[in-house]
């Protein structure tokens, strides 16, 4: 009787698990939250130092442009807040597009300009799709 108990508490566990991803919502699978920082690089090196210092306050713009004409598919804006974190949700998966996150503006006087030299990476590129790194 003992046994009968536990495989049947297994089983139904398992109706319930299977229960709970049939009924999650198809949007979920193409919601996504983005979050990063924003810091002043007063060494000019392009990773965080000690002498580094985040931003509050900073605008920063989520791009995303089509792979085959470059026509700008999505925008989305965020502002960092007191540690120089900002975070945004977008929906719908963007596989098929380059996704870049921009610094549109900086609080910063001393720390506004952006060096556009050719080897300096001056946007983060991100994917938003749920199938990366899947080959189809």
């Amino acid at each position: 009787m003992a046994k009968f108990f536990i495989v049947f508490l297994a089983s139904a566990l398992c109706f319930t698990t299977l229960l709970h991803l049939v009924a999650a919502d198809a949007d979920d699978f193409d919601r996504f939250n983005i979050t990063g920082s924003v810091y002043c690089d007063t060494c000019r090196v392009q990773f965080v130092t000690r002498l580094s210092k985040f931003l509050e306050g900073a605008k920063v713009k989520l791009e995303c442009k089509s792979r085959v004409n470059q026509t700008v598919t999505l925008t989305k804006e965020a502002v960092t807040d007191k540690d120089g974190k900002y975070q945004m949700e977008v929906m719908g998966d963007h596989e098929e597009e380059l996704c870049e996150i921009i610094l549109v503006q900086s609080p910063d006087a001393e720390c506004g300009e952006v060096n556009n030299e050719e080897f300096l990476r001056n946007a983060a590129r991100i994917s938003l799709t749920a199938n990366d790194g899947m080959c189809l």
